[in-house]
């Protein structure tokens, strides 16, 4: 965040033994810090609700920390999965609205959670609430206003961060305090009464300076993450006119911020921390807070907080050996028009954790040779780890832009399908900036990501040199599967924000099977011949026989249909599919429909040359809800024509149908 060359602190060794990133080390606390209520907020107080202002306290410049353990990786032959430009998984945006706008902050630092009902956009330095289902702005406040009253004053504040945590049902936001004048380090925190933003706040100043010798250090860029426990803050510790000190961490119970009590932070520091990024931890099975952060040149270093509910929390760190980094030597990012964008110094710019795995994602360099900008991103897996077993890498992926592009400033998320989502930047000389998300299915090859979705595009060239500092993504704990992310652009009004959802349409991985309750000739298009209701459940050539009738202007015809009953409605339903088998003349078409509820009427959705093999129909999401009645049933036609050719009609034909299993898919309920 300052303006100044770095000198740094060697407290402790910096070069590590071999014998480090083989076992778990722990850190012992440094001080304890008594965290006190400063007094509670109602923001339906505020009038105007929606009020902007301009920046009053704006960011201080940070120099790239380039440190010295990133030089001591060893070579390695582990190698990450490559983006797939061709992999297309169907994720669009379902709604795209803009977040605040430019408000004298360079750069604005974007931070999104989502709650069930409302979505809270956070930059420097400002707060916004928005209704998640419109994307209209129900409320806006600078952080000076918002935290007023409780004696703010550092000539800073910045980095904020905002977190809806679903196993609570409470919003918490955190951004740095700062002076310089008289010196001193703060995080204020506030905490909602409820999973509604609009309310109350309990609203707190915690002490986080940190003292080495004779030396004073302020929290930086920080690191903000809860669990079921506790609340875990991280940072970069800067001098107040000169040095870097490593990572703080600080650790708070949260049960006495869910009623404004007091509480007491419990503070470790370690030296060789470089911008270490906590997790939100969703599953309140889970004992552990994690972070994330880039070590060297191989290895990541992953920390575990236990124990965070208690009054002596521990911190336990390891390390993991990832694909060979390049960290980027350019520093500068080149867009279109002569905008130069701060390509920042390889950090790991946010973290998440989801299904026993630890996710980060940082910009480095293509390779040796290439000098431009990637985006690499990890999934660890905890493996219980720190109650036993050890961390390892599970995969590493890297997103590589076209020809002359670089890709940097991710942020990236996993929802409960194990699918992920990467945001991130695009730069060329064509491009001044595009906002846009990659996605990965579980079942992708290992480390691969799809085709890059354009979600906003720079419409002015930049003016200022920092860009980013992060963005976000969060998962709407409604479904638990929908991804939200918000990030920048730049714009005549110097940079705007956007918050955007999507999904990554189902293609039945969940699904389950339905066989038919019914069967039978649909409109005298055929006869029965032989076979049985259960003929049709599996392909196991055990047959459904219907001859074919004779249609002026079509030729022979045969049309069976069948009616399912199902656990979907049309509210829950976000997946239908239909696997079907047939024997029909060489040349033949098999049209299959399904029965639209609304229309009250087939709709072709698939036309095919008849095959005997199994054939696999899915459906577009937005069809499915349309396919099944309010008693979950579902009627499917399967006509199969063999056409007049050359003005002959051809011979009656048997059809023989061996398969017609429907397949269907319901939300996750929360």
């Amino acid at each position: 965040m300052k303006n100044r060359w770095l000198t740094i602190l060697t407290t402790g060794a910096l070069a590590l033994s071999a014998s480090v990133f083989s076992q778990t080390t722990e850190i012992k606390p440094l001080r304890k810090v008594t965290a006190t209520p400063a007094g509670k907020i109602d923001t339906r107080s505020f009038s105007p609700q929606i009020s902007t202002s301009f920046n009053k306290k704006p960011k201080i410049s940070e120099n790239p920390m380039i440190l010295p353990w990133r030089k001591t990786g060893t070579k390695n032959t582990l190698k990450a999965g490559v983006s797939d430009a061709k992999l297309d998984h169907g994720a669009q945006p379902k709604i795209t609205f803009g977040g605040p706008g430019f408000n004298g902050g360079i750069p604005p630092d974007c931070d999104v959670a989502v709650g069930p009902k409302h979505v809270v956009a956070v930059v420097n330095t400002v707060l916004a609430f928005y209704n998640k289902t419109t994307g209209a702005k129900t409320f806006e406040q600078s952080y000076d206003a918002f935290f007023a009253g409780i004696g703010v004053t550092g000539e800073v504040i910045s980095d904020p961060k905002v977190i809806y945590d679903p196993i609570s049902k409470r919003w918490f936001t955190l951004i740095i305090e700062v002076g310089f004048a008289t010196p001193l380090s703060k995080q204020l925190v506030a905490v909602s009464d409820d999973e509604d933003p609009n309310g109350t706040w309990f609203r707190y100043r915690v002490d986080s300076e940190l003292t080495v010798g004779s030396n004073k250090y302020w929290l930086d860029y920080p690191g903000f993450g809860v669990n079921k426990d506790s609340l875990v803050i991280t940072g970069n510790m800067f001098g107040y006119t000169s040095g870097f000190a490593g990572n703080l961490f600080i650790v708070l119970p949260k049960q006495p911020f869910l009623t404004g009590a007091t509480a007491t932070a419990t503070q470790f520091h370690d030296p060789q921390g470089s911008t270490t990024k906590i997790v939100t931890t969703y599953d309140s099975a889970v004992n552990a807070v994690y972070a994330i952060g880039d070590f060297n040149t191989s290895s990541v270093k992953v920390n575990a907080v236990t124990d965070g509910a208690t009054s002596s929390p521990r911190l336990f760190q390891s390390f993991v050996t990832v694909p060979n980094i390049t960290y980027y030597a350019a520093g500068t990012v080149n867009g279109a028009g002569g905008s130069v964008l701060d390509g920042f110094d390889g950090r790991i710019y946010n973290a998440s954790y989801r299904n026993g795995s630890i996710l980060g994602a940082h910009g480095i360099q293509v390779s040796d040779s290439d000098t431009r900008q990637k985006v690499r991103w990890y999934d660890v897996r905890t493996n219980n780890w720190p109650f036993g077993g050890t961390p390892s890498l599970r995969q590493a992926g890297d997103i590589v832009g076209g020809t002359g592009e670089n890709l940097h400033m991710p942020a990236i998320n996993m929802n409960s399908r194990n699918e992920i989502s990467v945001l991130y930047t695009r730069t060329s000389a064509n491009i001044v900036a595009d906002l846009v998300f990659s996605t990965r299915r579980a079942t992708d090859p290992s480390g691969v990501v799809g085709r890059p979705t354009l979600v906003a595009r720079s419409t002015a060239n930049y003016p200022f040199y920092r860009w980013g500092d992060y963005f976000g993504v969060a998962i709407d704990p409604v479904d638990d599967r929908t991804f939200w992310g918000f990030g920048m652009v730049s714009t005549a009004n110097i940079w705007d924000t956007f918050v955007t959802s999507w999904r990554i349409p189902s293609n039945g991985e969940g699904a389950i099977a339905f066989n038919a309750q019914t069967a039978g000739i649909f409109s005298a298009q055929g006869t029965y011949v032989s076979g049985t209701l259960a003929s049709v459940y599996n392909a196991d050539n055990n047959l459904y026989r219907v001859n074919s009738s004779r249609v002026a202007g079509f030729g022979q015809v045969t049309a069976v249909e069948a009616a399912y009953g199902t656990t979907l409605t049309p509210e829950t339903s976000q997946y239908l599919g239909l696997n079907i088998k047939s024997a029909a003349p060489a040349g033949s078409t098999v049209q299959v429909y399904f029965y639209n509820q609304v229309k009250r009427a087939y709709e072709l959705v698939k036309s095919y040359t008849a095959s005997t093999t199994v054939m696999k129909i899915d459906l577009a999401e937005a069809q499915a809800k349309l396919y099944v009645a309010a008693n979950g049933q579902v009627k499917v036609m399967v006509r199969t024509i063999n056409p007049v050719r050359s003005g002959s009609m051809p011979p009656t034909f048997t059809l023989g149908l061996d398969q017609l299993q429907l397949l269907g898919e319901a939300k996750p309920v929360n």
